[in-house]
């Protein structure tokens, strides 16, 4: 085995297991508890599309 396919080899799995680390910590809601919108994105709900400007204009 070369030295870069060790090394790609190595890369690869120090990243899955970190995702597997960081998926298992990850926190979950308990039962019965649902995530509320966010409040800028209940604000970006009412907003009018039309209404928003852009720096370009």
């Amino acid at each position: 085995m070369s030295g870069l396919t060790a090394a790609l080899t190595a890369a690869i799995t120090t990243t899955g297991v970190g995702a597997v680390i960081a998926a298992r910590s990850w926190p979950s809601p308990g039962p019965g508890r649902h995530r509320t919108p966010r409040a800028a994105e209940r604000l970006a709900a009412r907003l009018d599309p039309t209404t928003i400007r852009t720096e370009a204009e």
